[in-house]
């Protein structure tokens, strides 16, 4: 009985040690990329940490064929290995490695595969290459280039555009010629017209580098407030990885490039104006307003010869002449601006700018105005707010005084002296309230979204966040997510302190102008301004009621019998009118 039990204890121990040995023994014990394959001179080996079955391969240097790659391994044994239930082949089976690869040994040890790279962060990736790898050193000079973008999630938006028959420069002021800017926005111009993430086709797209924005959302924010307002021509935002002659450049926002064109401010090209108003005031036609000497310059039309003193520009400035001095007249606001804007975009143009507390709206600087053909003065398209959200001038750093309205230029602040505007303006940040508060969310959202991109972006650039009035030591490493923890939290206290101070203002009632109007014409009584449907009445000197109809257009034509005084009244308006 006893050497029984000595002899299944003897065969328990071998089962357990040899057992567990040879699950144990079943690892990955070398796992590489060869150097042809990748297209780098060297083969690029994983680190293995057994305890977590991990394989990582962290490099910001551009792989070659990531998403068809194949790897070497070598086992410490002769088992099966599987990728999603495909048997893999050694240096042969190729898998898509922007995203995580779990291998499967003998169906129970199982290795996950992870790529630390811009190109695996799940994120659209762009590839420029200029000719001859030319560096791009002008915002004048374009450089040839070829261009490959492609998308993880959607490969309906890849596009492949070799021949060298593209153009790229470099774009932007302060972004470009501040020395401390060393990541660099860009400008691309696509030999023919190109749609990139199924948006309307152009030739222009701008890569925007944000490079004081610790988040990488300043300009996304806004121009989802521009979406949730309804704002038009408000621009796409699409964040993607770019590579430059090989080397990673960082987090990109794509987006349109500000012209006028279908898909972008679309209209007339001729007869129609848009103009950016911008203290740098160094592209022709450029003209200063007459009253706030505003530094205009037009972006469209585009007419030759380009220079102010071409008659053919005159339009453009005698249309925001007129604005302005309307604006500057003493009998403002019944001085008759009103007239001549189309105040809703003017709301909330500078509502988004108050939101976001643009502080280039007080020079103003890359703030833009149009015009269409018969139409009325616009704000917009919205653009660049990195210099919004509490930011302080020669520090690069934001988040102060969250409770404090932001400073405009004397054009706009007077229009806060209008009572009607003003009131519009309360009743539309009331109605807008439970989105501008939400956004939040938004940020949050895109947060996740992006977050291993930024984590590649902020090891290539070197970033501080800074909150004085958290009292945040100033000269930190970037930390993506705190620096959106602080966004967050500058921007709910901003928007709670509008909200009280905008909430101030008093409720005034607003008297819509007298449409109507009347006076003879060939012997009869010419009414205007009707409303079909309605009912007009006409009453002599007396009181006495002479004439009444159902109205089928916004002017009759009415026969009256005797010359005198009459009152023409329809809905609530009424008028006195001499017949004769």
């Amino acid at each position: 009985m006893i050497h029984i039990v000595m002899v299944k204890t003897l065969v328990f121990f071998l089962f357990c040690c040899f057992g567990l040995f040879s699950i144990q023994a079943q690892k990955i014990i070398d796992f590489r990329f060869s150097a042809e394959v990748i297209g780098w001179k060297e083969d690029f080996t994983g680190v293995i940490n057994h305890d977590q079955m991990k394989i990582t391969f962290t490099t910001q240097k551009w792989i070659e064929n990531i998403a068809q790659l194949q790897a070497k391994f070598e086992l410490d044994g002769n088992y099966e290995v599987k990728v999603g239930g495909v048997a893999q082949e050694n240096g042969t089976t190729t898998n898509d490695f922007r995203k995580d690869v779990v291998y499967t040994i003998n169906g129970n040890v199982h290795y996950t595969v992870q790529f630390i790279s811009p190109q695996a962060s799940g994120l659209p990736v762009i590839f420029i290459e200029t000719e001859n790898s030319a560096v791009i050193t002008s915002k004048e000079d374009y450089l040839n280039m070829t261009f490959a973008l492609t998308d993880p999630d959607n490969p309906k938006n890849n596009i492949l555009k070799n021949g060298m028959n593209d153009l790229i420069r470099g774009r932007g002021h302060d972004s470009w010629t501040n020395p401390n800017a060393k990541k660099k926005s860009y400008r691309i111009k696509f030999d023919k017209k190109t749609s990139l993430f199924g948006l309307e086709a152009a030739k222009s797209w701008v890569l925007i580098a944000q490079y004081r924005d610790a988040t990488l959302l300043f300009n996304v924010i806004a121009f989802e407030l521009g979406n949730r307002f309804d704002f038009p021509f408000n621009h796409s935002f699409h964040f993607v990885e770019l590579y430059l002659n090989g080397e990673y450049k960082g987090n990109y926002l794509l987006t349109e490039q500000n012209q006028v064109n279908p898909g972008r401010v679309d209209i007339d090209e001729n007869a129609g104006w848009l103009v950016e108003i911008d203290g740098y005031y160094d592209k022709e036609p450029k003209f200063r307003t007459i009253n706030y000497r505003l530094p205009m310059m037009i972006k469209s039309p585009e007419f030759e010869p380009a220079d102010i003193s071409n008659p053919a520009y005159d339009f453009v400035r005698n249309d925001l002449n007129v604005l302005t001095n309307s604006v500057a007249n003493r009998n403002f606001p019944e001085s008759g601006y009103r007239n001549l804007i189309n105040m809703d975009t003017f709301i909330d143009f500078l509502m988004i700018t108050e939101i976001c507390d643009n502080k280039e709206i007080e020079t103003p600087m890359s703030t833009f105005m149009y015009k269409d053909k018969g139409g009325l003065i616009n704000m917009g398209p919205l653009w660049d707010f990195d210099c919004g959200y509490g930011y302080r001038y020669g520090s690069y750093t934001h988040y102060y005084s969250p409770e404090t309205r932001t400073p405009m230029n004397l054009l706009f602040k007077k229009m806060f002296e209008d009572p009607i505007f003003l009131m519009k303006y309360k009743n539309r940040w009331i109605e807008k309230y439970d989105d501008i508060l939400s956004m939040t969310d938004f940020m949050d959202e895109l947060a996740n979204k992006i977050g291993k991109s930024a984590e590649q972006n902020f090891q290539k650039w070197w970033y501080r966040t800074y909150a004085p009035w958290t009292n945040t030591h100033p000269y930190e490493p970037n930390d993506f997510y705190n620096s959106v923890s602080l966004l967050k939290d500058w921007y709910i206290a901003h928007v709670s302190y509008l909200n009280t101070e905008i909430n101030k203002i008093p409720d005034i009632t607003i008297v819509q102008p007298n449409p109507l109007k009347a006076w003879t014409r060939n012997g009869l009584l010419h009414v205007a301004g009707l409303t079909a449907g309605e009912t007009v009445n006409i009453f002599n000197a007396t009181g006495m009621l002479v004439y009444q109809n159902i109205v089928t257009s916004d002017e009759m034509d009415i026969p009256l019998k005797v010359q005198g005084v009459y009152l023409v009244q329809s809905k609530n308006y009424t008028i006195k009118v001499a017949f004769y």
